[in-house]
């Protein structure tokens, strides 16, 4: 992995994002301010599962509302994610809290693509009393997954 990290160190689009002083901050900027919108609107999204919010409205007027938050701002971090790794290949890539992060971030995106898909063909009745102890365990487990992806992103400041 260091030899590839070295390669694209040495790519122009790395060395170009090296050299503006503003470049990295700016894209590490925007790349936080799109895992705190993951991270509220699956917040936002599992606490309406609990019965902790949104009790008003139908789970499916809560997904409908807050999912689409999450799938851009998923796609926002992938473009200043892959930026950031161009920009500071080694950092990144020879981090074992980098890996970590990248198997949260596709657990929690094939865990929302599940819920999306189970509650839009109606598969899974995530509001029955019988789903009770499912459904709480999604939640806490996949608010466990986003807070374990912000916890390993900012250990690849300290392991570096």
């Amino acid at each position: 992995m260091l030899e590839f990290a070295n390669w694209i160190a040495e790519t122009g689009l790395s060395r170009l994002i090296r050299s503006e002083l503003w470049l990295i901050p700016a894209l590490q900027s925007i790349h936080i301010l799109a895992i705190a919108a993951v991270v509220s609107s699956a917040l936002f999204i599992n606490l309406r599962l609990l019965g902790k919010a949104d009790r008003g409205h139908e789970l499916a007027a809560t997904a409908r509302r807050f999912l689409p938050w999450i799938w851009v701002a998923l796609g926002v971090l992938a473009v200043t994610g892959l930026l950031l790794i161009i920009g500071e290949p080694k950092r990144e890539l020879t981090s074992a809290p980098f890996w970590i992060k990248m198997a949260l971030i596709v657990v929690g995106a094939l865990a929302t693509a599940w819920f999306q898909s189970t509650l839009h063909s109606g598969r899974i009745a995530w509001e029955t009393p019988a789903s009770r102890g499912a459904v709480r365990l999604y939640a806490f487990g996949t608010l466990a997954v986003w807070v374990g992806v912000i916890s390993a992103g900012r250990l690849i400041a300290y392991i570096y």
